[in-house]
Parts: structure tokens; C-alpha cells; sequence
């Protein structure tokens, strides 16, 4: 069996395994039956760098990687990061359009050395307030440049409401995305995991129709349509499972082992 022509991406949490539940030996053996055939597999996920290789150690990844929501590429076997994209400084007088809206319980800058907390249940938001220039400014100074910021939001309506609101005040270099029910990023503009994986496979020479995706959640929604063919665990939310080819079982069952077992399938009727 020849998978050298294969090039599989799956998401991690949620669908390559869970935080509490680890990853099933069904994916990690799948996934190295399908390298050790010439498939390359790689991670294709909202994580940092940092957030990797403690969960995702014993999986046979011999690919670039897609991280930070297509914020960057990450050589796996090195640990390093290149084409990184990072938020621009204007994005913390953006924060002060949005950091007034009740429902945001919590708010996280992403950097390359660490994560920031710049709000909590327990901070005081007011747009006037001398502790929020004075955070605002820490930011700045400590934490520049940032890769993202996370949102978290009290309720899923709330956060499907501040998501198509803040995107409504058309910034121009930066966007918003949904990464679940209750997260809402902010990211430069244009990034997004489907926008990755076309540039990745312009620069390495990968045929787009020859990408294979598994994933879980609002994030992946762009390289659901994008990949050659895509498929999503059965927690996905109902309405991204139309953009999938298969909608599978669910993670912790294998459902990364069920795709891997479409693709040899597939390899069968196109030998």
C-alpha cells in the first residue's frame, strides 16, 4: 500500500483525541500504519507551539503542520515556527470597540513566549477606566507582538451574536472567528486554517485535491470546503457537517482511524 501521494491534516482536540480522555490507540495506530505506507500526516490546529508535543506525543507526524487557526507553519520534528503572522499594534485600540460588551468573560493574549490574561470574570472593564490604559499598555510593552486574542463568552447565542457584530465593524487588518461555541478570536486578517493549507500546498508543490482533513468545530470550517476531501467527528456542531464528505463517530471512538480507513479505500479503486 502506497499513501505517498496522501496528504492527511487533522485537528487535535476534540478529534484527534480530548484533553481529558488523551488520544485513543486506534488513532495513534492508524496514523502510523498510514506514515510507515508513505502517508504524511500533520496537525492542523488552533494550538501554539507551545500546546503540542505534551499531548500529542507517540503520534507519528511527518508533516508541516497548520497552527495557531493558519497564524503559522511548525516543523514538528524541530519544534521551530515559520511564517508566523501576528496581530497588528492597532489591535489593542480595536479591543477598546469591543472589551465593553457584558457577555466576555475572559480574554487571552496568545503570544510566542506565553499566554497573557488581560481580563477575567473578576476585572472591571470601563472603556475610561485608568487600569485599563494601564493594562492595555502592559500589553503593549510585554506581550508584542501578539499571535491572537481569545474570548471567551458567557453562552453560545452570545457568542454567535458578538461574533457577526464584531466582524460587522469591517476592520481592515484584522478579523474575528468562532473557534467553539464559546470562543471567539480575534486573528489577522485573512487567517484561517482553509487559507493555510492552500498557501502550504503552493509552497511545497501538494496538489489541493490530494489534502485530507478531519476535524471538530467552527475553526475548521474553511478547510472543510477547501481540502480535497474533508470529513468531522460526530460532536460537530450540526451545522458544519454539511461542508464535510463524511461525517464520522465520534472522537474518542477512533474516528481519525475510520477516516484513515476511507483513505485506504480509496487507494484500493485508484490503484
Amino acid at each position: 500500500m502506497d499513501f505517498s501521494e496522501f496528504y492527511l491534516f487533522s485537528d487535535i482536540d476534540g478529534t484527534l483525541g480530548t484533553a481529558d480522555g488523551g488520544i485513543p490507540g486506534r488513532n495513534t495506530g492508524a496514523i502510523s500504519r498510514f506514515v510507515d505506507n508513505g502517508g504524511n500526516f500533520a496537525l492542523c490546529t488552533g494550538r501554539w507551539a507551545m500546546d503540542i508535543k505534551h499531548f500529542t506525543k507517540g503520534v507519528a507526524v511527518n508533516g508541516t503542520c497548520i497552527i495557531n487557526n493558519g497564524g503559522a507553519f511548525y516543523d514538528y520534528s524541530t519544534g521551530k515556527c515559520f511564517r508566523v503572522r501576528t496581530l497588528p499594534k492597532q489591535a489593542l485600540e480595536y479591543l477598546r470597540l469591543i472589551i465593553n460588551e457584558g457577555d466576555i468573560i475572559e480574554a487571552l493574549a496568545i503570544t510566542q513566549s506565553g499566554y497573557f490574561r488581560i481580563m477575567n470574570a473578576d476585572s472591571s472593564w470601563i472603556p475610561n477606566d485608568e487600569s485599563l490604559t494601564q493594562r492595555l499598555k502592559k500589553l503593549e510593552e510585554v506581550c508584542s507582538p501578539q499571535l491572537r486574542i481569545v474570548f471567551s463568552i458567557r453562552s453560545s447565542n452570545a457568542a454567535e451574536y458578538l461574533f457577526y457584530r464584531w466582524n460587522s465593524f469591517d476592520l481592515p487588518d484584522v478579523s474575528f472567528i468562532r473557534s467553539s461555541d464559546t470562543q471567539i478570536e480575534m486573528l489577522p486578517k485573512g487567517v484561517n486554517k482553509g487559507a493555510a493549507l492552500i498557501e502550504l500546498c503552493k509552497e511545497q508543490g501538494i496538489p489541493v485535491n490530494r489534502t485530507y482533513f478531519i476535524g471538530d468545530s467552527y475553526n475548521d470550517k474553511e478547510i472543510f470546503q477547501i481540502a480535497g476531501l474533508s470529513a468531522c467527528v460526530a460532536e460537530t456542531p450540526s451545522e458544519l457537517k454539511g461542508y464535510c464528505n463524511y461525517v464520522l463517530g465520534a472522537c474518542m471512538d477512533g474516528a481519525l482511524a475510520d477516516f484513515i480507513q476511507i483513505l485506504y479505500n480509496i487507494s484500493v479503486i485508484s490503484a
